[in-house]
């Protein structure tokens, strides 16, 4: 039998144990207190979790999006995307096509833009130096436009 441990002892592991307790509140505490503070400083868009840029303008999920359409359309259906003239025209058509699908514009407009950042800016020249993503400039303004697409499987062919 093991021997009852004495008063003395069981008091001591109880207040080491919710002094631990207080400690793990207290680091908690803290480490969300920096973390909130810091969120306040930096654009969470900013901050590098790699090697690449940042995706500000959504071409991950536009191109994600492209790959279930052929899936989630019905066979004669159609999905209605909105298309940003910071993603490149070029790459949405190649990946139409690939997952054997073709759009038509069926509405745009112009809209204004405004970086509110220099790393936005530089991001937004990135993209564009490398495809035929645009932004337009008049004047001092700064415009971008949203074409309207309408996609859906080819139609047969008569």
């Amino acid at each position: 039998m093991n021997p009852a441990p004495d008063i003395a002892t069981v008091r001591r592991q109880r207040l080491i144990g919710i002094g631990l307790m207080c400690l793990t509140v207290a680091f908690f505490a803290c480490l969300d207190t920096t973390a909130k503070y810091l969120g306040q400083l930096m654009d969470p868009l900013e901050v590098a979790t790699s090697h690449r840029m940042s995706d500000y303008w959504g071409r991950g999920a536009f191109d994600n999006l492209i790959g279930k359409l052929p899936e989630a359309l019905a066979e004669d259906g159609v999905a209605v995307i909105v298309h940003l003239s910071f993603l490149s025209q070029e790459r949405t058509a190649r990946l139409l096509a690939a997952n054997g699908l073709q759009a038509r514009v069926v509405d745009l407009c112009v809209f204004e833009h405004r970086p509110d950042s220099d790393s936005r800016r530089r991001q937004i020249e990135h993209v564009e130096r490398l495809s035929d993503a645009y932004h337009l400039k008049l004047g001092k303004e700064e415009a971008a436009v949203a074409y309207l697409l309408e996609v859906s499987a080819p139609g047969p062919v008569m």
